[in-house]
C-alpha cells in the first residue's frame, strides 16, 4: 500500500534518474580518488629516486675533492666549479642542497643562510650511524633525501649531502585532477536529466 502510494506521488523515471545520478558522482569520486593517489605516490616515487641519484653523485663528489672545497663558511679559490654544481642541483630539483659535517655543522647551504649553524635532527643523526633514512617532509613543499659522505682513507661517514626538493608541481596536479571533476559532475548531472527525460518519456508510452 506505501509503495503503491509512492508510486503515485514520484514518478519511476525521476527516481530512476535520481539514482543515475547518484552512482555517477559516487563512480567519479572514487574514480578520482584513486587516480590522484596513484599518481601522487607514482610521482613521488620518480621524484626521489631521481633526486637521490643526483645526491649520491654529489656525496661521491664531496668524498672525492673533500669537504673544504665545498665550504661556504671559508674563502677557498678552488670551489667555484664545485659549488656551481650544487647550485645546479639546487635549481633542478626546485630547493635547496645542504653539506653538514660530522659535529651537525652546516658548511655549505645553497640558500646560503644557515652557513656555519649547527643542524641536528633525527634523519641525520641516523644518517651518521649508517640508518637508511629514506625520505622525509620538510614542511608542506619539500620532500628531503639524505646521501652520505664517506672519508676515502678510513670508510667512516664524514658528511651528509641534504637535498630538499620541491613537490609543489606533484600537488597542484592532484588539485587540477579535482577541478576536472567538479567539472564533470556538472556535465553528468546534465546528461542525467536528459537521460532522465528520455525514460520518463519510455515509461509514459
Amino acid at each position: 500500500m506505501i509503495l503503491k502510494n509512492l508510486k503515485r506521488f514520484i514518478p519511476i523515471r525521476y527516481v530512476l534518474g535520481l539514482l543515475l545520478m547518484v552512482m555517477i558522482n559516487v563512480f567519479l569520486f572514487f574514480g578520482t580518488y584513486y587516480i590522484t593517489c596513484s599518481y601522487e605516490k607514482k610521482a613521488m616515487e620518480q621524484l626521489t629516486s631521481n633526486v637521490e641519484k643526483q645526491c649520491s653523485m654529489l656525496a661521491d663528489q664531496v668524498s672525492l675533492n673533500g669537504i673544504s672545497a665545498y665550504n661556504m663558511t671559508n674563502i677557498s679559490g678552488d670551489r667555484g666549479s664545485n659549488l656551481d654544481y650544487m647550485e645546479k642541483l639546487a635549481n633542478d630539483i626546485g630547493g635547496r642542497v645542504l653539506i653538514v659535517d660530522s659535529n651537525f655543522q652546516i658548511v655549505s647551504d645553497t640558500y646560503n643562510t644557515n652557513n656555519g649553524q649547527f643542524y641536528v635532527t633525527g634523519d641525520l643523526i641516523q644518517a651518521f650511524m649508517g640508518e637508511d633514512t629514506g625520505y622525509s617532509y620538510v614542511g608542506d613543499d619539500y620532500v628531503q633525501v639524505i646521501s652520505c659522505v664517506y672519508n676515502q682513507e678510513s670508510g667512516d661517514i664524514c658528511a651528509l649531502v641534504l637535498a630538499q626538493a620541491s613537490v609543489k608541481r606533484i600537488r597542484d596536479i592532484p588539485q587540477s585532477l579535482e577541478d576536472e571533476r567538479g567539472a564533470l559532475v556538472g556535465g553528468f548531472v546534465w546528461i542525467s536529466l536528459v537521460l532522465t527525460m528520455i525514460l520518463g518519456l519510455w515509461f509514459g508510452m
